[in-house]
């Protein structure tokens, strides 16, 4: 049986570890959680609209950053 992972090292959005990813970097700026991410062609579902898939696990991981953030860990 796998145990649980503790650490976010292969995470999609910010896993530093996860060559495939996106590899963001989280951090607070007047309460809100930030990151910048330029899309390539190879986020898009239609040519140059990124997939919401894409977009909504940025935010998704945006949310969990500004917990972690806020040290609500």
């Amino acid at each position: 049986m796998e145990s649980l992972r503790t650490d976010a090292n292969h995470c999609f959005v910010c896993g530093p570890g996860n060559a495939t990813g996106l590899q963001l970097t989280f951090s607070l700026e007047d309460d809100a959680c930030v990151s910048t991410f330029t899309p390539s062609k190879w986020h898009c579902g239609y040519d140059g609209i990124t997939h919401g898939g894409i977009i909504f696990s940025v935010l998704d991981d945006v949310m969990a950053n500004w917990l972690y953030l806020k040290g609500m860990k």
